[in-house]
C-alpha cells in the first residue's frame, strides 16, 4: 500500500500539447499553513525541481521559444483564481474534442488528444478504469510538503 504522505496523481490531455495532472488534497486541515498559497509553493518547488534535474525534458518558463523539445511545466495553475477546463469536457473546437480522464500507462509519445471526441469518448469510458480511485486517494499536502523537504 502506498505511503499516505505521497500523493497520487491522475492525468488527463486537455488539448493539443497539454497535459494536465492533477491531485486529491484532503480537506481536512486545509487551513492557512495548508492552503491556496502554500499549495501553489509546493507546486513550484516540485515543478523547478524537475527542471534542474532533467533541465533536458523540462522547463518553467511560459515562453514558447524556450519550449523547443522540452514540457512546460505550469504550477501556475494553483491558483484559487485560476481556471482549467474541467475532465470531460467538450471543447469549442473543429471534431469537439474532449479532456479525457487517462491512466497514466495511457500516456505515450503518440497520444493524441484529437481522437477525445464527443462521439469517441462514451465508448472509451465505458472501458476504462482511469481515475477509479480518485476519492480515496486524498492525501494530506502538509504530508507532502515535509516529505517533499526532506528530499531537498
Amino acid at each position: 500500500m502506498a505511503d499516505r504522505s505521497t500523493l497520487r496523481t491522475n492525468v488527463w490531455p486537455s488539448r493539443w500539447k497539454i497535459i494536465r495532472w492533477i491531485t486529491a488534497i484532503s480537506k481536512a486541515p486545509f487551513r492557512r499553513a495548508t492552503g491556496w498559497d502554500a499549495a501553489k509553493d509546493f507546486s513550484r518547488r516540485v515543478c523547478e525541481r524537475m527542471a534542474e534535474d532533467h533541465p533536458d525534458l523540462y522547463l518553467t518558463k511560459m515562453a514558447k521559444k524556450l519550449r523547443t523539445g522540452r514540457i512546460f511545466l505550469d504550477y501556475l495553475r494553483n491558483d484559487r483564481m485560476a481556471t482549467v477546463v474541467a475532465p470531460l469536457s467538450p471543447r469549442a473546437r473543429p471534431g469537439a474534442t474532449v479532456s479525457m480522464p487517462l491512466t497514466w500507462a495511457q500516456v505515450k509519445s503518440d497520444l493524441d488528444p484529437k481522437r477525445f471526441t464527443i462521439r469517441t469518448v462514451p465508448a472509451l469510458m465505458a472501458k476504462s478504469d482511469a481515475w477509479k480511485d480518485y476519492c480515496q486517494s486524498e492525501r494530506l499536502l502538509s504530508d507532502a510538503i515535509k516529505r517533499f523537504g526532506k528530499r531537498a
